[in-house]
């Protein structure tokens, strides 16, 4: 294969970072997915918004981009399911043009440990978070390479990728396959110009936590595991994600971004 050759960026006067690019973002009707969503409508994106069980939270995101000047639409899916995973990025290609960037960020977050994962919730957790992670990240990549073009590709992980514990069994296990799916991916899509990384967050403050984070005890205890003794917020993550996906990332591809105020290093 000859050797591929990519120009160091320009930036371009008066333009967005994204401006022209065309972005699909999984599971982005609210919290993180919803900040990556906004974030890269506002820098020249546009963007399709999915949700599966929050409709109107969905309608929301794409309201306020719209309010922004920014352009945005919702789709439901669930990305465990081939057949919506083929109507979504129908709907993508039929509504952008095409796609340049897509951020996997569906996914669900099952408590129980070891002896008390049932199999239904052994399933579940790796369809969505994993299962649906490959299914959608497989068929962009498709996409991607009949457009000629290259892209970015993001998939969140979790910092739990990379640390064992007790609990959370099932949920820990399947953002450990998202880090080896990510590397893989980023092998074999490299010599068609598609980047692929992962950002692994730490504790961020969401809608699914917030009730354990008001407990003091709980909350005093996570930031205790933190060096810099603070709990990230969503647009913390969309930050990292408009850099990977950005002209600026453009020799970056098999990486993982750890954004979990030190956490990464007292598990390494």
């Amino acid at each position: 294969m000859p050797e591929r050759t990519t120009n160091s960026p320009e930036p371009t006067a008066g333009l967005p970072r994204l401006a022209n690019k065309r972005a699909l973002v999984n599971g982005s009707s609210r919290g993180i997915g919803r900040a990556i969503a906004e974030r890269l409508a506002s820098e020249g994106a546009r963007v399709v918004v999915t949700y599966n069980a929050h409709k109107d939270e969905a309608e929301a995101v794409v309201a306020g981009i719209a309010m922004r000047h920014g352009e945005a639409t919702a789709i439901k899916a669930d990305t465990s399911s081939e057949s919506d995973v083929d109507r979504l990025i129908g709907h993508t290609i039929d509504t952008l043009g095409g796609l340049d960037i897509f951020v996997n960020n569906a996914g669900v977050m099952s408590l129980p440990g070891f002896f008390d994962v049932t199999k239904t919730q052994w399933d579940r957790t790796l369809a969505i978070n994993l299962s649906g992670c490959f299914l959608a990240g497989q068929k962009v990549a498709r996409q991607m390479l009949q457009q000629g073009g290259g892209g970015a590709i993001v998939n969140i992980s979790s910092g739990g990728a990379f640390a064992a514990s007790p609990g959370m069994t099932a949920y820990k296990v399947s953002k450990a396959g998202v880090e080896m799916l990510t590397r893989l991916m980023a092998l074999e899509l490299a010599p068609y110009g598609v980047r692929v990384n992962s950002i692994a967050p730490g504790l961020i403050a969401t809608d699914i936590n917030k009730d354990r984070l008001a407990d003091e005890g709980y909350r005093g205890k996570r930031l205790s595991q933190i060096p810099m003794r603070v709990i990230g917020e969503p647009d913390d993550i969309a930050a990292g994600v408009l850099y990977l996906v950005s002209d600026e990332a453009r020799l970056v591809s098999g990486a993982c971004l750890r954004i979990d105020g030190g956490r990464a290093a007292l598990t390494r």
